[in-house]
């Protein structure tokens, strides 16, 4: 890409960063963990394994308990909600990134890298990335 925008002066990069069902259920985790871990600190609980059952008690979810901590977890998981304000922070850190390297590591101007309208396909099993638009305004 750097040698493609180095070779044609003219031409802008619209940069998008895209966000899938990997990089939700990423958050996911990253949230549930970070309350987990909250329980260990506030309750002194040492454990995380019983800090999982103390947190999947405290949801008060109808049935069953599930016999394992790592059972909770897959419907604590599910259960847990996607911050908009996460996701955005999330594709933020990931344009800007592209856009540091792309400026850095390739000497692309900056004025020439232009930030498009970020995405979230939940659907999408792949990876999460920065798609590339180009454009020669």
């Amino acid at each position: 890409m750097g040698e493609f925008l180095r070779k044609t002066p003219f031409v802008k990069l619209t940069l998008v960063p895209v966000a899938t069902a990997k990089d939700l259920e990423s958050l996911k985790a990253q949230e549930l963990t970070a309350k987990i871990q909250r329980i260990q600190r506030e309750r002194g609980v040492a454990n995380y394994a019983r800090a999982v059952g103390i947190y999947y008690r405290d949801q008060s979810i109808e049935g069953p308990i599930p016999a394992t901590a790592e059972e909770q977890l897959v419907v604590l998981r599910a259960r847990e909600e996607v911050s908009e304000v996460r996701v955005k922070e999330m594709l933020d850190r990931r344009s800007g990134a592209t856009r540091e390297l792309l400026m850095k590591a390739e000497g692309i101007p900056a004025e020439r890298l232009r930030p498009g309208e970020a995405k979230t396909l939940p659907a999408e099993p792949s990876d999460g990335r920065v798609e590339f638009a180009i454009t020669a305004e």
